[in-house]
């Protein structure tokens, strides 16, 4: 965990930024857990995966288009939709977001 966080990039600028922060420990946990349980080789998994770095910053940046980027160049926009207060909410699909990750980013 510690080296995850000693080796991130900058983190991104998101709409919510706390959120995003949440979410990305919720993440650099999940791939921790991953690293560490290569030391079992094959026990509980079919085959051996070597889960790096780019896998994590992969779905890093995933979630972070999700969360709605703040740059200039982005492209994507979240979704937005008022709620009963009439306030501009994200609207995120975390189901999506954890299938992607989970599923096609990391192999199930």
């Amino acid at each position: 965990m510690a080296r995850m966080y000693a080796n991130m990039p900058e983190i991104r600028r998101v709409k919510d930024e706390a959120g995003f922060r949440k979410a990305l420990f919720g993440l650099s946990w999940y791939h921790a857990l991953l690293i560490e349980r290569k030391k079992f080789k094959t026990l509980g998994y079919n085959i051996i995966y070597k889960f790096n770095d780019s896998d994590f910053n992969v779905c890093s940046d995933l979630l972070a288009s999700y969360m709605g980027i703040i740059d200039e160049d982005a492209i994507d926009q979240p979704i937005r939709s008022k709620d009963k207060n009439s306030k501009n909410v994200n609207l995120i699909n975390w189901q999506a977001v954890q299938f992607l990750i989970a599923e096609a980013n990391y192999g199930g």
